[in-house]
């Protein structure tokens, strides 16, 4: 079963949001819990315009690129992993799906999320960031 909850965001002075009640995710075993207190900056958002509905993407994803885990179930046993960021950024196009984004507009928003980490990575992994 893949399910995305509803979100409540309330806008702070700095520019970010912060999450109201907790987000959760489900994508099959697979299981992200964005806790209520969650602050995002919608880095993902600056892809381009995006919806409510695609909104709760970028919070997902930028909530897994702040360091944060993932569960699943295995065997009736949960068990948790931290996340790479390219699987971050596919959990990010999968979720964008889930809540009905055209593929086409999917993959834009992806492969902006890839190329922007792509341009980030190679920045300071030469010494200029």
């Amino acid at each position: 079963m893949r399910t995305v909850s509803e979100v409540l965001l309330k806008s702070r002075e700095d520019w970010r949001w912060e999450l109201l009640e907790e987000m959760k995710v489900k994508l099959g075993n697979y299981i992200i819990i964005v806790p209520k207190w969650f602050i995002t900056n919608w880095i993902s958002f600056f892809c381009g315009r995006m919806t409510l509905p695609q909104l709760k993407a970028a919070i997902v994803h930028d909530y897994l690129y702040a360091g944060w885990v993932i569960r699943y179930e295995d065997k009736n046993e949960w068990h948790t992993f931290k996340p790479t960021r390219q699987y971050a950024d596919h959990i990010f196009l999968e979720v964008l799906i889930l809540v009905s984004t055209p593929i086409w507009k999917s993959m834009i928003y992806f492969l902006g999320v890839r190329a922007v980490w792509f341009l980030y990575y190679n920045k300071n992994k030469n010494g200029e960031g």
